[in-house]
């Protein structure tokens, strides 16, 4: 499949005008129906375009369309080229890439260019669809402080900034072999908390590989095929049974943060996982990347 370049990119969206047929479009395949008359309104047919307003205006000025209305664009001052533009830089860039580094490139204040990719970020969901065939459900930790460990009462305080206890942010992942993966910020990883999730994305009766986390010994009794790697004495896979997959993409997510955004807030942690999960489950399709993740923000 053909790269989708920038050159591309100008060449679809050179203009503002480019800009709001596409959302109009995207809305309104069919075309505008003004709810009063029943008619049918399209962009150069009965349509005009009102540079001033960003909407589209009928001939005797009557009828009037705004179709950024109650999208991440309503009512915004920033011109819609440079929100596609961001758009485009948010899909292009593998690892992400920074509001500081969107305020450098489209001339906006970071606080703008932060507000515009949090707002792109938002539009990011999954399908809804249940997991099946073979998945692989693993836990990690994100962000945060390191604690102090104490070997042993004769040993002096060391850091440590792995595994459960620390002050970093749990994140509950599952991924389909060959396919989609999906991952939830909890307040932690107690069975009560993660069952719940698994329950609610992976089909009953699908094959699931975990490691020897003691939550995740009861998952036969809900129906599921479980098989575990023991991590603990040095196994990371025996035949089919593996969590490398997900452990795959927890790396993914933690380089992007590390190298592109530095730190994130629990607060906003879903919204990068979101991102990252987009971006992993489109790895195989960039051009369709772009559109994808552009359509998803006309919703």
């Amino acid at each position: 499949m053909k790269a989708y370049t920038f050159f591309d990119f100008q060449k679809e969206f050179p203009t503002e005008r480019a800009c709001l047929e596409y959302i109009f479009n995207k809305r309104y395949p069919e075309g505008w129906v003004n709810p009063e008359t029943g008619e049918i309104y399209e962009p150069n047919k009965d349509l005009y375009y009102t540079k001033s307003r960003k909407c589209f205006t009928s001939a005797d000025g009557k009828v009037q369309v705004y179709p950024t209305a109650n999208t991440i664009f309503h009512k915004s001052a920033t011109e819609l080229v440079k929100w596609f533009y961001v758009v485009f830089r948010m899909s292009q860039s593998k690892c992400g890439i920074s509001a500081k580094q969107i305020q450098r490139e489209i001339g906006v204040t970071y606080k703008t260019a932060w507000r515009m990719c949090h707002l792109i970020r938002t539009c990011l969901e999954g399908d809804g669809m249940l997991f099946e065939g073979v998945v692989e459900i693993d836990e990690t930790y994100v962000g945060g402080k390191s604690r102090r460990v104490k070997r042993n009462p004769t040993k002096e305080y060391r850091k440590s900034n792995k595994g459960r206890g620390t002050q970093k942010i749990p994140v509950v992942g599952m991924v389909e072999r060959d396919g989609r993966v999906r991952a939830f910020v909890t307040p932690d990883v107690q069975r009560d908390t993660v069952f719940p999730l698994i329950e609610q994305n992976v089909q009953k009766g699908t094959t699931v590989y975990t490691d020897e986390y003691n939550i995740y010994h009861n998952l036969a009794s809900l129906g599921y095929d479980h098989s575990t790697i023991q991590h603990k004495q040095d196994e990371f896979a025996v035949g089919e049974v593996h969590t490398n997959t997900i452990e795959g993409f927890w790396s993914f997510i933690k380089n992007g943060i590390r190298g592109a955004h530095k730190h994130t807030s629990k607060k906003y942690l879903q919204l990068y996982v979101n991102e990252y999960a987009f971006k992993w489950n489109h790895r195989n399709d960039q051009p369709i990347l772009f559109q994808n993740l552009l359509a998803s923000t006309c919703r």
